[in-house]
């Protein structure tokens, strides 16, 4: 930072004070301030320590990122534009720009870590992954992933990829596991991209577990991969009971199962609450959460406690999960057809699960539908490069 005297000479003030004063600015300004000067530029582009100072302050101010699609037209064809919304606190809600990425394509977002989100793009009613995107929102800056190159399938419901950050190595990768059918689901190969290698590594396949897969995605808690399977049906039937698979990003490697706490062949997904793993299951009439532990340091990490159940429907209003943010369960609300009813009868709404209190977030009609998990979300200067 450079401060004109009177005499026309410039005084700099030294680089670690610079670093501390932009380490508390919002990255938006930061990228305005790229302009300033060269000096500038290459500290706010370069310096790892204002990233890494940066990063640390961000974090505790978690937002939320969702998407979804709205519906704009029914006739003659049913016509969607692809929305995506960015929760900055209880009261402020905005659409995020995503130009950036094909109009073409939809996309589905797989992950987000520390600012960096990772989005897959899709066609043909998302059968089809086109390519993988690292993203930045907030600084805006993209790139696409390669393809592993001992990848044989394309299709979305044969691939299902996750997102997540390697504490031990400071590296953030993406993990997809490549199954053999659609139909079988086994595990054919699993691949894993690295930041900092720049590069894929193929799981040996030896290493991979005997297991058919459920579900379509996994999802990265603090370094470990969740991802539901069928245990080998001694019976000789052809599924056997729900496991949850796991994977460690540090070591790359297949650990033991854990058995869930609901039905099977009931519907679920995955989230975090807590730093902990979260299990949603949809039953006849509501949807039950529970969170491997309770949230506390010291619980047995394989005791499942039950946090939350929330009915379905109500002659009010029907309740469609979205996601997690700040320790509240996102649902997307829409009142019954009747005397409530108009183009604003749709809302994004927190529940939360200890208190149940209910916050309303925002106004998002009846056109607008969530399709994919919401995704806790910071503003950083991480690169999408290593």
């Amino acid at each position: 930072m450079e401060l004109l005297h009177e005499e026309g000479t410039t005084h700099s003030l030294p680089e670690d004070l610079i670093v501390r004063i932009m380490s508390k600015l919002p990255v938006k300004s930061l990228i305005r301030f790229k302009c300033v000067s060269k000096r500038w530029h290459t500290i706010i582009t370069t310096d790892s320590h204002l990233t890494t100072t940066h990063l640390d302050r961000s974090k505790s101010n978690k937002l939320c990122i969702v998407s979804g699609n709205e519906c704009l037209s029914t006739f003659p064809v049913r016509k969607y534009v692809d929305r995506m919304l960015l929760l900055r606190d209880e009261s402020t809600v905005e659409d995020v720009d995503i130009v950036l990425f094909h109009h073409s394509f939809e996309y589905e977002i797989v992950g987000s870590c520390n600012g960096l989100v990772c989005v897959a793009l899709v066609i043909i009613n998302r059968t089809w992954i086109v390519d993988t995107v690292l993203w930045n929102p907030a600084t805006k800056g993209w790139r696409y992933l390669t393809e592993p190159t001992s990848s044989e399938s394309q299709r979305r419901d044969s691939n299902l990829l996750s997102f997540g950050y390697d504490h031990d190595h400071n590296d953030y990768k993406l993990v997809r596991v490549e199954l053999n059918n659609a139909e079988e689901r086994r595990m054919a190969r699993v691949h894993v991209f690295s930041r900092s290698r720049d590069s894929w590594r193929q799981v040996t396949s030896r290493d991979l577990p005997d297991r058919k897969v459920a579900g379509e995605m996994g999802i990265i808690v603090n370094g470990v991969m969740y991802l539901m399977g069928y245990e080998n049906n001694s019976s000789g039937g052809n599924i056997g009971n729900y496991t949850i698979l796991t994977f460690n990003l540090c070591d790359e490697k297949f650990g033991h199962d854990i058995r869930p706490p609901i039905k099977n062949n009931s519907m679920f997904s995955f989230s975090k609450w807590k730093d902990c793993l979260a299990l949603m299951e949809v039953e006849t009439h509501s949807y039950s959460f529970w969170v491997k532990g309770d949230g506390s340091s010291g619980t047995e990490k394989h005791t499942w406690t039950g946090l939350l159940k929330v009915k379905l429907a109500t002659p009010a209003a029907d309740y469609y999960f979205a996601g997690v943010w700040k320790n509240g369960f996102l649902f997307a609300k829409y009142l019954k057809e009747g005397a409530f009813d108009s183009l604003d009868s749709g809302e994004l709404i927190s529940i939360d699960p200890l208190s149940h209190n209910q916050t309303t977030l925002k106004k998002i009609g009846k056109k607008v539908r969530f399709s994919d998990p919401a995704f806790e979300y910071v503003e950083s200067l991480l690169s999408v490069y290593s």
